[in-house]
């Protein structure tokens, strides 16, 4: 039976092809020939056509629908082989070609025939004659499927490079290609081990390869790697293997510029693209997988990103209209429309930051903010500068302040912050303790000295380092202002009501709720017969994250369950970066859930409601960084 149209599209469909004009009518009657001969009109079409010189690249395309047909078949006999060469020679009877074309054309024909043809005995005459296969022509393909049984035992081998035992076999340096197209996914995933393989596929990539490299990369992501269950770090990390990976292959972009538009897409799309991209460059630990932006960030670029030079070079042919050549931070920084989302996450982490300096010791962040300024540009932070500028004012005007009014407590350290320039940071409602306030006040009457015509407004934003003396030991613990606050009501009380704490210091039931289970956490109250007392005998009590520690049943502890919807959010976080601070935890809850209600109201909801989730068994709590229990 003879092999038609119908035939093949069950296993590849052709596309429909306009026939607007003479090319258009030649190629549609020779990709869907069905084995019959032209019309008159399509004779016209062909001989116009070959007039033309444009007749050999439709050739070509024939000859590539000729090969993906060929091998999807399964030859059962010999006649199946010889009535399957009548069919793709049928139009030449119809095109004259040059000698040259024609023997390139029949060429490819019998061998994708042979190659399909192997399990056929040498001594089928009928067969050979029907392909023109002879000894010396059979050894040949025998030579080339060892070639190509060979080539696939190196399989994920991605750290040895084969180019050198390749270098002289063109059938091997493609399939060697196409072998690792297959793997190109697990091979970037893989570097920098996989750079041999890398320098193998940049070195015998065929023209042909490279849309097919690119189109086996993105369906492999699309498929393994860009959904739901992958952490974001991952995708983030693959992202820079990709940038890394590609530019080896293709260091003009072009290929990479195709083949990262996908994961660029879906990372724009998570909720914690930033915060990850942010806490890596600002806060680098091992641990971290991300470091390597740290790294990054501290290779300056030599030319100042907003400089103009003459040293401009053409975008390479085959990149598409919006291409652009990046390093990786620059990469990541351009996923999203503006910097103005970047700048803003900053100026958050900045402002903790230096918020809970001891000693205006601000050094290291502003060699971080240098750092930024290389890869976003001088006039991207101004704010931080100002930022920056208020904490050495302060310095001054501190030393200042308790050098003209000794009798100022040089236990307490004042930030003055310019409010139009910080951003907008959370501020419990509350009155500070009456032990607190002449220093406060002294502190105020010598800044109108040093300062005149200048207002200030105190605020309760900052850290406390509280000491407490108990029986049998000393601890220290650094808080927020409203738990050294409540900490300081009872120095020479044995027992204090939650109406007490709450109207001495004017507070909200809530957060004095919270504030009072920070303490009961951390061993250093209990809460009996309705009344907070200090332990003064820590072994009286269990230590703190203790699973069998019983916590008063507060109108805060029933309120946890109004935030088990950002568990989830808390636990992936973690599993990404092991470990975190409450301020960073909250700066990461403020901007994913910025169009939503907050996460709590305060730094202080944030930390209560993860000391409920350590009481719980959830996490532990080490050295002032939150990490899910049992994490390893």
């Amino acid at each position: 039976m003879l092999l038609n149209k119908s035939h093949f599209q069950k296993v590849f469909p052709l596309p429909e092809i306009p026939t607007d004009n003479d090319t258009d009518l030649a190629s549609n009657w020779l990709l869907n020939h069905e084995h019959k001969e032209p019309t008159t009109r399509v004779k016209t079409a062909l001989k116009n056509v070959l007039a033309s010189g444009a007749l050999w690249p439709i050739i070509l395309q024939y000859i590539e629908q000729m090969r993906s047909q060929i091998l999807a078949l399964d030859f059962e006999n010999v006649r199946q082989v010889e009535r399957t060469r009548r069919f793709f020679m049928f139009p030449l009877h119809f095109i004259t070609l040059e000698d040259y074309e024609a023997n390139q054309f029949l060429r490819a024909l019998d061998s994708l025939l042979r190659f399909k043809s192997g399990k056929f005995a040498l001594d089928d005459k009928f067969f050979s004659e029907s392909i023109g296969l002879d000894t010396t022509e059979y050894d040949n393909l025998q030579t080339e499927k060892s070639l190509v049984e060979q080539i696939k035992q190196h399989a994920g081998i991605w750290n040895v490079s084969f180019a050198e035992k390749y270098e002289e076999i063109d059938l091997s340096q493609k399939e060697l290609v196409s072998l690792r197209i297959n793997e190109i996914l697990d091979i970037v995933k893989s570097y920098p081990e996989s750079i041999p393989a890398l320098n193998d596929i940049r070195q015998f990539l065929d023209p042909s390869q490279r849309l097919q490299l690119v189109n086996e990369f993105t369906k492999n992501c699309n498929r393994y790697l860009l959904h739901a269950g992958s952490n974001t770090d991952d995708i983030i990390l693959c992202y820079i293997s990709t940038i890394r990976s590609f530019l080896i292959v293709d260091p003009r972009g072009v290929l990479l510029d195709n083949a990262s538009r996908p994961i660029r897409r879906y990372l724009k799309d998570r909720s914690d693209t930033i915060p990850l991209i942010v806490d890596a460059l600002m806060n680098p630990r091992k641990e971290n997988k991300l470091s390597v932006l740290a790294d990054e960030l501290k290779m300056v670029t030599q030319i100042p990103v907003n400089d103009l030079h003459l040293r401009w070079y053409p975008d390479p042919i085959d990149a598409l209209p919006d291409f652009k050549k990046q390093d990786i931070i620059e990469s990541l920084i351009s996923i999203f429309d503006t910097k103005e989302v970047f700048v803003t996450e900053f100026s958050h982490v900045f402002a903790d930051e230096l918020l809970s300096l001891k000693s205006f010791q601000f050094y290291e962040t502003s060699r971080k903010l240098d750092l930024l300024k290389s890869k976003f540009g001088e006039g991207e932070f101004n704010n931080l500068d100002v930022m920056i500028r208020d904490i050495l004012d302060s310095k001054l005007t501190d030393h200042k302040a308790h050098t003209l009014d000794r009798s100022i407590s040089r236990d307490v350290q004042f930030t003055i912050l310019s409010y139009m320039y910080w951003p907008d940071l959370p501020e419990d409602e509350f009155q500070v303790p009456e032990s607190i306030k002449p220093t406060l006040k002294q502190f105020e009457d010598q800044f109108r000295i040093i300062r005149p015509g200048r207002k200030m407004k105190q605020t309760k934003l900052g850290s406390a380092t509280v000491q407490l003396q108990l029986d049998n030991k000393t601890l220290k613990f650094e808080v927020s202002p409203p738990e050294a606050a409540i900490i300081s009501l009872f120095h020479n009380s044995s027992g204090l009501s939650l109406d007490h704490v709450s109207s001495s210091l004017k507070m909200g039931t809530e957060l004095a709720e919270k504030s009072l289970s920070y303490w009961v956490d951390q061993s250093v109250l209990k809460f009996e017969d309705g009344l907070y007392h200090v332990l003064e005998n820590q072994k009286d009590y269990p230590p703190a994250n203790n699973h069998n520690k019983v916590i008063p049943e507060t109108k805060a502890s029933k309120s946890t369950e109004i935030n088990t919807n950002y568990w989830p959010f808390v636990k992936g976080m973690l599993e990404n970066l092991e470990a975190l601070s409450a301020e960073r935890i909250y700066s990461f809850l403020k901007l994913s859930f910025s169009t939503e209600k907050t996460f709590g109201q305060s730094p202080t909801d944030v930390r209560d409601q993860l000391n409920t989730w350590v009481t719980e068994d959830r996490l532990d709590l080490e050295d002032g960084q939150y990490k899910l229990k049992n994490f390893k």
